[in-house]
C-alpha cells in the first residue's frame, strides 16, 4: 500500500475496472485481485490461502449440513478451525523483525524465508465463518465467489481491521459504488498514509537513534525518548494500515468497523485492550475467551481470558518478544484487578499517568529480541548508567521535539478532536478546505516517496 506503484498504478486500474463491470463480476474479482496480491508478494503465500478460503466454504456447508447431528458437526467445526490454526501458525511472521514458529523452534524450513502477506488475517476470518454458521448466527453461503471474498478480502490483510461475515454479506452480494464513500474513502486512505510516512517513520528513525546507542552509556532522558518514540511507532504503523484499509474497502463500496480509539489516552491495561486494534479484541473475546469459558465455572473463564490475552499477542508476530510482552501485559491486568478497589478512588488523570508509566516500562520487553537487552534499556531508563542526560539527549530533544508534540497530540487524540469540531463549526471546511488538505496529503506522500525519505526529519534535512 505505501508505493508509487500501488497509489497510481494498482490502485486506479483495479479500482477503474471494479467501478465499471457489474456487480455479479465485481464478486469474482476481488478474490481474485487478493489472488494476485499475494502470489505477487510469495507464491508460497497461495497455499494458506486457499486452504483457509476451501475450509471456510466446505466446513461452513458441512457444519450447517451436520446441524442435527453434532458430533459430525463438531468434527467439521475442529477441522476447519485446525487447518487454518496452523496455516497461521506455519506462515505468519513477526513484520518487526521477520521471526516466526520456525525461528523459534529452530527448525530449518523453506517457510521462514517466505514473507506471506495476510496470513494473520484470512485464517481468522475463516474461523470466524465457520463458529458463526456452528453456533447458529446464519446459514452457510453456497456461493464460492462470497465466502472467498470474505475470507481473502484484501485491503485487510495488512492490520485488519477484522469484520464478520453477516456485516459484509449485504455489500459482498451486491457491491455498490458510490461517490460519497469514495471521495470518504480516499480521504481515510490518505489519512492512513500520511500517518505512516510521516508519523510512524519519523518516530521509528528516532527510536533506531536512540537504539544504536549502546546500553551501557545510554543516558536515562534519552532511554524515555526512545521508548516514547517506539510506542507511538507501533501504533501509528498499525492505525495507519488500518485507516488505509477502511479507505480503499469504501472505494470498494465496503464500510470497515473503526479499529482504534485513542488508546493512549486509556487510564488502565484493560482499557488499552478494548481501544487498541478494537476489532481483534472483539474476535478474541467473541471466538477464544467464549469459546472456552462457555461452561461457565471461574476456572474456565480465567484460562479462557489467558489465552486470549496470549493469542491477541501473536496476532502481531509469532516470537519470542511478543509472548513476553503478552505474559507482562497478562500480569498488569492481574494486578489491575488485584489493586482495583483503591485504584477507582484515584481521579481519572492519576489512574492515566500510573498506567502510561506501567505501560512505558514493559514497552522494552516489545522493542528487543533479547531478554537480557530489555532488562538492561529499563535500567537505563531509571539511571543504571548513572547518567541523566547528555549531548546526544539535548540533540534529539532539539531535532525531533516538533515532531513528538505533535505525535503526542494525535495520538492523544487532540488533532483529531479539533478537526471535527472546526468540521462542525464550519462548512466551508467541507467545501473548501477538505479538499484541498487532500490534494495536499497526496502531493506530499508522493513527494515523500519520490525522494525515497524514509521519514519526516530525512525529507527536511
Amino acid at each position: 500500500m505505501v508505493s508509487i506503484s500501488f497509489i497510481y498504478f494498482f490502485l486506479p486500474v483495479f479500482m477503474g475496472i471494479y467501478s465499471l463491470v457489474s456487480s455479479k463480476v465485481r464478486k469474482k474479482l476481488l478474490p481474485l485481485c487478493t489472488a494476485v496480491v499475494v502470489c505477487w508478494a510469495e507464491p508460497l503465500g497461495i497455499i494458506p490461502l486457499t486452504v483457509s478460503v476451501l475450509s471456510a466454504y466446505l466446513g461452513g456447508i458441512f457444519i450447517f449440513n451436520f446441524r442435527n447431528k453434532p458430533v459430525k458437526q463438531r468434527i467439521f467445526l475442529i477441522t476447519a478451525v485446525a487447518l487454518n490454526t496452523a496455516g497461521f501458525l506455519l506462515f505468519h511472521k513477526c513484520r518487526y523483525d521477520g521471526s516466526d514458529l520456525m525461528t523459534i523452534l529452530g527448525c530449518k524450513s523453506l517457510l521462514k524465508t517466505a514473507a506471506v502477506v495476510g496470513a494473520a488475517v484470512y485464517p481468522l476470518n475463516s474461523i470466524s465463518y465457520c463458529v458463526d454458521i456452528y453456533r447458529g448466527k446464519y446459514r452457510c453461503e453456497h456461493h464460492f465467489d462470497m465466502v472467498a471474498g470474505f475470507v481473502a478480502f484484501f485491503p485487510t490483510f495488512t492490520a485488519g481491521p477484522l469484520t464478520r461475515f453477516d456485516k459484509m454479506r449485504k455489500c459482498l452480494r451486491k457491491p455498490t459504488v458510490s461517490f460519497a464513500s469514495g471521495a470518504k474513502g480516499i480521504r481515510l486512505f490518505l489519512q492512513g498514509l500520511f500517518r505512516k510516512l510521516i508519523l510512524s517513520n519519523t518516530m521509528f528513525e528516532l527510536w533506531q537513534n536512540v537504539r544504536e546507542i549502546s546500553l551501557d552509556k545510554l543516558p536515562a532522558i534519552s532511554a524515555w525518548i526512545g521508548m516514547l518514540a517506539f510506542a507511538l511507532f507501533v501504533y501509528f504503523e498499525l492505525s495507519s494500515f488500518s485507516l488505509m484499509a477502511s479507505g480503499i474497502a469504501l472505494l470498494m463500496g465496503f464500510e470497515l468497523p473503526e479499529n482504534f480509539d485513542d488508546p493512549y489516552t486509556a487510564s488502565s491495561f484493560k482499557e488499552l485492550i478494548r481501544r487498541f486494534n478494537i476489532t481483534l479484541y472483539r474476535w478474541n473475546r467473541r471466538y477464544i475467551h467464549h469459546s472456552i469459558s462457555k461452561g461457565g465455572s471461574k476456572t474456565a473463564d480465567i484460562a479462557g481470558f489467558c489465552i486470549a490475552v496470549l493469542m491477541g499477542g501473536f496476532w502481531y508476530g509469532i516470537s519470542a518478544r511478543v509472548l513476553i510482552f503478552s505474559l507482562a501485559v497478562l500480569l498488569m491486568l492481574v494486578l489491575e484487578k488485584l489493586f482495583e478497589t483503591p485504584l477507582k478512588k484515584l481521579p481519572a488523570f492519576v489512574r492515566r499517568l500510573i498506567f502510561l508509566f506501567m505501560f512505558m516500562c514493559i514497552m522494552p520487553l516489545l522493542a528487543f529480541s533479547a531478554p537480557d537487552e530489555s532488562m538492561r534499556y529499563i535500567g537505563a531508563m531509571f539511571g543504571s548508567n548513572h547518567a541523566a542526560v547528555d549531548m546526544l539527549s539535548q540533540y534529539l530533544t532539539e531535532t525531533y521535539l516538533l515532531f513528538l508534540v505533535i505525535c503526542i497530540m494525535a495520538a492523544g487524540g487532540l488533532l483529531n478532536s479539533a478537526y471535527k469540531k472546526a468540521e462542525h463549526l464550519s462548512e466551508y471546511l467541507t467545501v473548501i478546505i477538505q479538499p484541498v488538505l487532500t490534494i495536499a496529503m497526496l502531493l506530499l506522500c508522493t513527494a515523500f516517496l519520490i525522494a525515497g525519505k524514509g521519514s519526516l526529519t530525512g525529507f527536511l534535512l
